[in-house]
């Protein structure tokens, strides 16, 4: 008999993530409106229910699971009593797709059933984490929307600096609300890339507050890591809730500008402490993607380039760590950008997370040139060569906004020196007016005042064939001329450039043919063709060499 009075259950329903009563059904596991599952390894969510019920003479819960309003499944959970309380539980699995699915449960016995509560608007997709400062909150102002994308629980006040109310543990859309739900414009762009890329929902927690340093993300109450009054603990208690907590794929981090100005100290040391948070409370988190900082306005000369440094060096310590730049985002104003801006930012980080988590195979040049190795490229040091990361393809930008990309390298601190640059495959190439011992070098300005005719700086750049600006660097060691100049052996890793002819020397990172000296790599999605024979120390191939017919290889390994 239907005698349970739905309204009453309504009266009795408590938001709680570890208990939901409804009358005398309390559900320990229940999905809720507009929440995301994670996927797992065969692209599904796996959705738990279960809980107990408190009055006896009920035979089994059912469940009806529908997907975009069209019944596809039943499930029956028996309800066992021990001792007059009655223990069901069941699951069912989504698909993570581009499509929304419907729970409605019923408590029944004999031929009587009554419906205690419906779901609805469910998805399973994948989960990400923005924080930072500003650049990374973006004002919390996006107003865009799309079913697919989700968040859980809401920001606080004043730009999320507030403490947290531990009630707000709600599902929702990602800028459902104006302000509470906001995710920022680079959150969303990230979000609904992925999402429309792949058919794939995708849920971000953008936990992110406004003038924050590096210290305060990583405040992390020993005794309470879900402090509510702490930045730290606001991001682990909504990832927790929201039961997301290990299933965070990657989490994206902006800020340092607050160390930048001098108002904060000791970014990497305080970085570091966070990454290594993030890694015991985050288990299966996969990367972080690092934002380098770009040249803001009122930077502290002796500070702000060696934050800059300290983020693009951290991807040479950690494996799992990638660095994308802030420098040659349109719509710079000397701190933030605009909404084109976010949006490039988003589309360049948003090709490394398709290239580590979705099998893209277009990976060529999409990371940022980062600096390996300064040296002297002429015994009398009128010449230093820069050599950046194995496959990338650099161009010169010589000249923009009526300024020299030459005046912005400083030796020992001071430009001036360099008379021309150039670059070829991985290497950029500086002429110098005069001999230097010069024993440092550094690309791109401290600062540039307001007063400057070319403030806010927006180029020239080292960039490669993506346009991915490279990363600005701070004293880099130069080495002094190596022995092999004397015999022309420096060259010792000959590297393939692009797609062509085996002896077309300019295809190749060494400028000439490999030869029996060479340690060669063939680079993935290079196709090498040869009809002559070919004798290399060694070979590395990664993409393709074609022979022509009667064509020999001969490899001497070392």
């Amino acid at each position: 008999m239907k005698n349970i009075i739905l309204t009453l259950y309504l009266f009795f329903f408590i938001i709680n993530i570890q208990a939901q009563r409804f009358g005398n059904v309390v559900f320990s596991q229940l999905p809720q409106n507009y929440q995301l599952y994670p996927r797992n390894t065969q692209n599904k969510g796996i959705i738990p229910i279960s809980g107990r019920v408190e009055s006896t003479g009920w035979s089994y819960i059912s469940i009806q699971v529908l997907r975009n309003n069209q019944f596809i499944s039943y499930i029956k959970s028996p309800v066992n009593y021990v001792q007059g309380i009655g223990n069901f539980s069941a699951s069912s699995s989504i698909v993570a797709e581009k499509a929304e699915y419907r729970f409605n449960i019923y408590i029944c016995k004999s031929n009587d059933s009554t419906l205690i509560i419906s779901r609805d608007n469910i998805v399973s997709g994948d989960v990400y984490v923005l924080t930072g400062q500003s650049n990374a909150t973006c004002f919390f102002n996006e107003t865009r929307k799309n079913e697919y994308c989700r968040t859980f629980g809401t920001l606080t006040g004043t730009l999320n600096t507030e403490t947290y109310n531990p009630s707000d543990t709600l599902w929702t859309l990602s800028n459902q609300q104006s302000y509470v739900t906001n995710v920022g414009i680079l959150g969303f762009e990230i979000q609904q890339n992925i999402t429309d890329t792949y058919n794939i929902p995708t849920c971000l927690i953008n936990s992110g507050f406004n003038w924050s340093s590096a210290a305060q993300h990583a405040n992390r109450n020993p005794n309470n890591p879900t402090d509510l009054t702490t930045g730290y603990g606001r991001m682990l208690y909504r990832l927790q809730k929201g039961g997301i907590v290990n299933n965070v794929k990657a989490l994206i981090y902006r800020q340092g500008e607050t160390e930048a100005y001098g108002e904060g100290v000791d970014f990497i040391g305080n970085f570091t402490r966070f990454y290594n948070y993030i890694k015991l409370d985050l288990l299966n988190i996969a990367k972080l993607y690092v934002y380098q900082i770009d040249i803001i306005n009122f930077a502290k000369p002796n500070i702000a380039p060696v934050v800059r440094n300290d983020q693009r060096k951290l991807e040479q310590y950690y494996n799992d760590i990638r660095v994308v730049p802030s420098i040659g985002t349109t719509g710079f104003d000397g701190l933030h950008y605009s909404s084109e801006g976010y949006t490039q930012n988003a589309l360049e980080i948003t090709r490394l997370i398709k290239s580590d988590f979705y099998n893209n195979t277009d990976n060529d040049n999409i990371t940022s040139p980062n600096i390996t190795k300064a040296y002297y490229s002429k015994v009398d040091k009128t010449e230093i060569t820069l050599e950046f990361q194995a496959g990338q393809e650099l161009t010169w930008q010589n000249e923009y906004r009526g300024q020299q990309l030459t005046n912005f390298f400083y030796l020992d601190g001071i430009s001036g020196n360099i008379q021309a640059g150039s670059t070829f495959g991985r290497r950029a190439i500086l002429r110098l007016n005069n001999p230097s011992n010069a024993t440092k070098i550094s690309y791109l300005p401290a600062f540039v005042p307001e007063t400057a005719s070319y403030f806010p700086y927006s180029g020239p750049y080292i960039t490669n064939r993506k346009n991915m600006r490279a990363f600005s660097f701070y004293e880099v060691n130069i080495e002094n001329p190596p022995v092999c100049l004397l015999n022309n052996s420096c060259c010792l890793t000959n590297e393939s450039l692009q797609s062509g002819n085996w002896n077309d020397a300019s295809i190749w990172s060494c400028n000439h043919i490999p030869t029996n000296f060479d340690n060669t790599i063939i680079h993935a999605g290079h196709t090498i063709l040869t009809s002559t024979n070919i004798k290399v120390k060694s070979l590395k191939n990664d993409g393709i060499l074609k022979l022509s017919n009667g064509t020999n290889l001969q490899v001497k390994f070392p």
